[in-house]
């Protein structure tokens, strides 16, 4: 639960305009807030007397309602540059919590003006609606850089994030001087390696194995790929890597949006 606190939004930061987000603790000690819930989905055989999990769905974006505030009324002029900073943005941007408890976290939302605030006829700030584009927050990531000589060599990388039940699939960025590539979490499924061979030497080459994104040089990509996308346990994850170049590994840290 917030004190007053600044907060940066699309890398301004609020303090610019005076605006902190407003205190909602309330007087009683025990206090609540909102919490996502996803939507479980399950399937029953006619003649089993026993529903089967069949996995989770969010069926719509995460919401959060904020008050903003200044101490001092806000002029015409600064409540248009205000609106225009922080109205209904053509897509999510990042925001910083400035308090111990959220700093260290980044979230990506929208926000929405829902009314303005006024004071003696002045306007001193708005109640918001954030609308998150996950039902995350961010933390730092975790990344490993390696560099080899051709051989297999054994690394461990740590996936911190707040999920038991399911896969992180990070990102990579290599070069390689022969132009191919293999990795293995030996912690998962030895038999599953991420590969590629035939590639352009001395190239760079990206991979986003949660979006399913290949960037780099050349054409048909994917045909030079083992099309096993890189999953990442929770927690310590043993990692076999061959590769005569350089690799770096980033693990995102997704921990479940509390506030």
């Amino acid at each position: 639960m917030f004190n007053a606190t600044f907060f940066t939004y699309d890398g301004v930061y609020s303090g610019s305009y005076g605006l902190k987000i407003a205190s909602i603790k309330e007087n009683s000690a025990v206090n609540e807030t909102s919490y996502i819930t996803p939507e479980i989905i399950s399937a029953k055989p006619t003649q089993s007397k026993k529903f089967l999990f069949q996995g989770l769905k969010y069926s719509s974006m995460p919401t959060y309602a904020f008050s903003i505030m200044s101490e001092e009324p806000i002029p015409e002029p600064v409540q248009d540059e205000i609106m225009l900073w922080i109205d209904s943005r053509k897509g999510f941007k990042t925001l910083n919590i400035h308090q111990p408890d959220y700093e260290m976290y980044d979230y990506k939302c929208i926000f929405t003006i829902t009314s303005i605030i006024y004071h003696s006829g002045q306007c001193v700030g708005y109640n918001l609606q954030a609308t998150f584009d996950s039902a995350y927050q961010y933390g730092k990531p975790t990344t490993k850089t390696i560099v080899g000589n051709g051989t297999p060599q054994d690394i461990y990388l740590v996936n911190k994030s707040g999920n038991i039940d399911e896969y992180i699939y990070p990102n990579i960025e290599f070069m390689s001087s022969n132009g191919s590539i293999s990795i293995v979490n030996m912690s998962d499924d030895i038999t599953r390696a991420f590969s590629f061979d035939g590639l352009t030497p001395n190239s760079t080459y990206k991979v986003d194995n949660e979006r399913k994104i290949i960037q780099g040089d050349g054409r048909n990509l994917l045909s030079k790929f083992s099309k096993k996308w890189l999953r990442l346990l929770r927690g310590r994850n043993h990692i076999k890597v061959t590769i005569n170049g350089t690799l770096k590994i980033t693990c995102p840290n997704y921990t479940k949006i509390k506030f």
